[in-house]
């Protein structure tokens, strides 16, 4: 294939010479018409104007939502967390470290309401707890009406969380965030839930 530079509006570029054309280097100049599309100045200021506004708005909106989550997170931190002397500190930050044998001696003082272990988070200890020994915390907790955080919900049977919903629905859990059980229900239990959200009154 051969080429010869050709400039068109002032642009150089090169086109293929067809058969029965000289193939020399020549230069052709071509004038194009411009096309001037009326009010097209305002229509690129308007554009970017709005383009720009649109995603100012946007980052706005997406900043709110982020600071709403943290302040969310925050909250339920809050909610979670009670001033703890430095003893309960210590014991918490031994945790990771106890053996079976020690963590149940620790389980039995909390369920003993041990002033020993006052103050210290059921959160922090079912992490390193058995499932029998979590649930036995967590229908501890149900039985004398605490607060049911979120953060237990993974540790404990299918049982407990039946339980518990049995619990909202006799008006006993009022504060609960329902919502957040559904993932970890069985079929039986999320029947029964529906069953009693279609009945309610708006």
């Amino acid at each position: 294939m051969k080429l010869k530079k050709t400039v068109i509006n002032g642009q150089t570029v090169y086109v293929e010479v067809q058969e029965g054309q000289k193939d020399e280097d020549t230069i052709e100049v071509i004038k194009m018409p411009k096309v001037d599309i009326p009010h097209m100045a305002e229509f690129d200021a308007h554009f970017h104007r709005h383009h720009h506004h649109r995603d100012d708005d946007e980052d706005e909106e997406k900043e709110e939502r982020e600071e709403k989550d943290d302040d969310e997170d925050d909250d339920e931190a809050d909610e979670d967390e009670v001033e703890l002397s430095p003893k309960m500190k210590k014991l918490m930050r031994m945790l990771p470290f106890l053996g079976e044998e020690d963590l149940h001696v620790m389980l039995d003082k909390i369920l003993a309401d041990d002033e020993a272990v006052k103050g210290l988070s059921l959160v922090h200890l079912m992490p390193f707890l058995g499932e029998e020994d979590c649930d036995r915390l967590f229908l501890r907790a149900l039985e004398k009406g605490e607060k049911i955080t979120q953060a237990m919900v993974p540790f404990v049977s299918e049982k407990c969380l039946a339980a518990l919903v049995d619990a909202y629905m006799e008006g006993k859990q009022k504060d609960l965030d329902v919502d957040m059980l559904y993932p970890f229900l069985d079929s039986e239990t999320l029947k029964k839930l529906l069953h009693f959200e279609l009945a309610k009154q708006d």
